[in-house]
């Protein structure tokens, strides 16, 4: 099933042990800068899928935009390309939190840097938002998720797209 090595062994044997029904939801944030503490999503995208009849369905999906509270740094625009006039007229992200967590609501979670950068950043949000989300859930990065169950599940949110390609 695995290609690449894995970090965590529960993720590994979770992914393993797949269940008719189970969900598994690919995201990618946009940040403000890399402060976990300070700076804000300015960007969630995701995609969930379902485990059906030995096949993963796609279901549900969110791009969305999403106004900070502080200017979105030039130095940050040049990297991710989302200026302040992009996000000018886009909601903030408490607005966005009950969609974001039905999203999000899902047996794993997949990325491509999850671990270290987006769950941080996804945490602060739902605290900030007075939303409960337990963050112990089973979380790999895409580059380990090379193939499950012969589906190959690739997000991109440069290009705006979550999508799901046969293997």
């Amino acid at each position: 099933m695995f290609i690449k090595s894995y970090r965590d062994k529960r993720t590994r044997d979770a992914f393993l042990q797949i269940a008719e029904g189970a969900t598994i939801t690919v995201y990618d944030t946009e940040t403000t800068g890399v402060d976990k503490t300070t700076d804000e999503i300015i960007q969630f995208a995701a995609k969930k899928y379902v485990y059906t009849n030995g096949e993963w369905i796609a279901g549900p999906e969110i791009n969305q935009l999403i106004k900070p509270y502080k200017p979105i740094p030039p130095e940050v625009s040049a990297i991710n390309h989302i200026t302040n006039e992009m996000v000018e007229n886009c909601p903030h992200m408490e607005d966005v939190m009950p969609d974001i967590s039905t999203i999000m609501d899902a047996d794993f979670w997949c990325g491509h840097n999850i671990i270290g950068f987006d769950n941080q950043f996804m945490k602060r949000a739902y605290d900030k938002a007075s939303y409960l989300r337990d963050f112990s859930i089973p979380s790999t990065r895409l580059t380990l998720l090379l193939t499950l169950s012969s589906v190959k599940i690739v997000v991109n949110i440069t290009l705006v797209l979550c999508a799901i390609i046969s293997a």
